[in-house]
């Protein structure tokens, strides 16, 4: 009878760590959703404070930390086809977090979907200003090179650098590519967000580029699109204040002044 007993008791305990496995299994899958095809991983996390939430997508040795703004986000699976883990985490007190839920899997990844795909920092739409004035910059333009010319112009004519907001900018900043349009004015982030937002609506592939550079002292960001079967690495912020200044100075920047550190 005690034999019995006791493998009951095992029996339920079992059950019980199943039970708990799988519906951790089932929480992950709700909240973080692989989308390789598209280049993405979507995570829908609700919760009443943002500010305390952030994301860790990692494959292998290499990682990118976010900070969750929404309940409904992308962010870009731009390490290559492999082996992701994406894990949440709720910062608890000071600097230590608690992790809430993750998920891994083996993936292969698009990689022209990666550098297409509207993710956190990249935000667009079809229906948004910046998109439309995008397709009405490239109508009836024929190449990738001469659409990407038509928005780089108007960029650098058009939107001013905005000092104010690079000296109060607050770590949990994202662009909104509308804000910067109608504005007319942004930091580097603003500037590179709103060049790969309406450059890869319309097919251009591009990433948003974050580093150092020579141009300035503080950290940086800029542009990377492909044309012509290579990557050109573009810096539209620093181009709309040597335009400005009547100064010369060469559009396709090198790896020499562009010291690349993260990759959207």
């Amino acid at each position: 009878m005690k034999g019995a007993r006791k493998m009951k008791r095992k029996l339920v305990v079992l059950f019980v760590v199943m039970i708990a496995v799988l519906s951790s299994f089932a929480f992950a899958d709700g909240i973080i959703n692989y989308k390789p095809d598209e280049g993405i991983v979507k995570i829908n996390y609700t919760t009443t404070d943002y500010t305390k939430f952030k994301i860790i997508i990692k494959r292998d040795t290499q990682q990118y930390i976010y900070n969750i703004n929404d309940n409904d986000e992308s962010f870009p699976l731009q390490m290559g086809s492999g082996l992701y883990t994406v894990a949440i985490y709720q910062n608890v007190s000071s600097n230590k977090y608690k992790k809430i839920t993750s998920a891994s899997k083996t993936v292969t990844v698009n990689e022209d979907a990666v550098n297409l795909a509207s993710v956190q920092n990249m935000s667009w739409a079809e229906e948004m200003k910046a998109i439309v004035l995008a397709k009405e910059l490239m109508a009836d333009l024929e190449t990738d090179e001469e659409k990407f010319d038509a928005v780089y112009d108007y960029i650098i004519r058009s939107i001013v650098y905005d000092y104010y907001k690079a000296s109060t900018i607050y770590s949990r900043y994202l662009p909104v590519i509308d804000v910067t349009l109608e504005e007319k004015k942004g930091i580097c982030y603003d500037y590179s967000s709103l060049m790969a937002s309406m450059l890869r609506s319309q097919g251009i592939k591009s990433k948003l580029i974050e580093g150092e550079s020579t141009y300035t002292s503080t950290y940086h960001a800029w542009n990377e699109v492909y044309l012509n079967g290579e990557w050109k690495i573009i810096d539209s912020t620093v181009d709309a204040q040597l335009s400005k200044m009547m100064a010369k100075y060469d559009k396709y920047k090198t790896t020499t002044s562009h010291v690349k550190m993260k990759s959207f």
